[in-house]
């Protein structure tokens, strides 16, 4: 991911006991809570689309 540009914010609500989940790995793997959330994520896209579940953007 480029770092050319600073991206907007996006707020996310999340329950506390989920924060303090994320927040301890962030910690564990030395990363930002936004990185961490960011490795999560695209640890599940990467497995969705390995598996077929994920929905492309150009097919509709």
């Amino acid at each position: 991911m480029p770092k050319s540009k600073q991206m907007p914010p996006t707020p996310v609500r999340i329950p506390p006991e989920l924060k303090e989940w994320v927040k301890a790995r962030a910690e564990a793997n030395l990363r930002s809570v936004n990185a961490e959330i960011t490795a999560i994520l695209m640890a599940e896209r990467k497995r969705q689309e390995e598996l077929g579940l994920a929905r492309r953007s150009n097919q509709s």
